[in-house]
C-alpha cells in the first residue's frame, strides 16, 4: 500500500499538472523534476555543508540539553519532580511549533526561521545562566521547545534545495554526521559537569554552538544548477 512517490498516483506536489499522467494512469516514463541535484552535485554545494554544519550542531545541542535537562534544573535548585513538570511543557511545545512553522516555510524562507531560531535558542540558554527561579526555568524549556521545534525545516530545506531525487540519500549523509555529534556531545557535558561539579561551561559552550548554527543556516542560501547541466542528465 506505500507508495514510492506522489507521481504514482498522478498527483505532483502544489498540484501541478503531470503530462506522464491522464486520469491518473502512468503513460510514460516521468521525471520527479527540473532541479533534483544528485549528490555528487550536493556535497559540492556551499548550501549543503552550511545546512549540515548547522544541523549537526542543532541536533548535538539538543540532545545535551533534553538528556541533561533534569540536571540542569537540578543545578540551578529546582526539585527533580518539577524539573520533570517543565521538561513535559517543552516536549508538548514542540508539537504546535513543528505543525505551524511546517506551514510558515512557505511564506518564508526556512533558512531565515531556522537561523532566526537558533539565536532564539542561545539567547534563551544564556538567560539561564544569569536568571534565577521559574524565570530561568522558563527560558531553558522554551529554548529546547524551539531548537528541537524547528526540526522539521532542516528536512524541507534540503528537499527544496535539492530536490526528491536524491533526498534519501543525501538526508543520510547528513544523518550520519549529526548522529555523531549527538553521540559525543552528551558525553562530553557528563564529564565537564564531574569535572567542575557545575553546568556552567556546559551551557556556556552550547549556547556558542547555537551561534554557530545559527551563523550556518544563514549561509545557507539556495544553489543553482550548473549551467551545463541538460535536462536529459536529469536523474530519474
Amino acid at each position: 500500500m506505500v507508495r514510492s512517490r506522489p507521481e504514482d498516483l498522478g498527483i505532483q506536489p502544489d498540484g501541478l499538472v503531470n503530462g506522464g499522467y491522464i486520469d491518473g494512469n502512468l503513460r510514460g516514463p516521468t521525471k520527479i523534476g527540473t532541479r533534483d541535484f544528485t549528490v555528487k552535485e550536493s556535497v559540492s554545494t556551499r548550501a549543503f555543508w552550511c545546512l549540515l554544519v548547522g544541523l549537526a550542531l542543532r541536533v548535538s545541542v539538543a540532545d545535551v540539553i533534553v538528556i541533561h535537562q533534569i540536571p540542569i534544573m537540578v543545578w540551578k535548585g529546582v526539585s527533580e519532580q518539577t524539573a520533570a513538570l517543565y521538561m513535559s511543557i517543552a516536549f508538548a511545545l514542540m508539537i504546535p511549533l513543528r505543525l505551524s512553522l511546517g506551514v510558515v516555510a512557505q511564506y518564508i524562507a526556512p533558512k531565515k526561521i531556522l537561523s532566526g531560531a537558533m539565536g532564539l535558542g542561545s539567547l534563551g540558554t544564556i538567560l539561564f545562566v544569569l536568571l534565577d527561579g521559574s524565570k530561568a526555568v522558563s527560558c531553558l524549556v522554551l529554548s529546547l521547545a524551539v531548537i528541537e521545534g524547528i526540526s522539521v525545516l532542516n528536512w524541507i530545506a534540503v528537499g527544496d534545495y535539492f530536490g526528491r531525487a536524491r533526498f534519501g540519500t543525501i538526508s543520510g549523509i547528513m544523518t550520519i554526521f549529526y548522529s555523531i555529534g549527538a553521540l559525543i556531545a552528551p558525553v562530553i557535558s557528563g564529564w565537564l559537569f564531574d569535572q567542575t561539579n557545575s553546568y556552567f561551561w556546559v551551557l556556556l559552550i552550547t549556547t556558542g554552538l547555537l551561534i554557530l548554527s545559527s551563523v550556518a543556516f544563514g549561509f545557507a542560501s539556495e544553489p543553482t544548477l550548473r549551467a551545463t547541466r541538460t535536462k536529459s542528465q536529469i536523474p530519474l
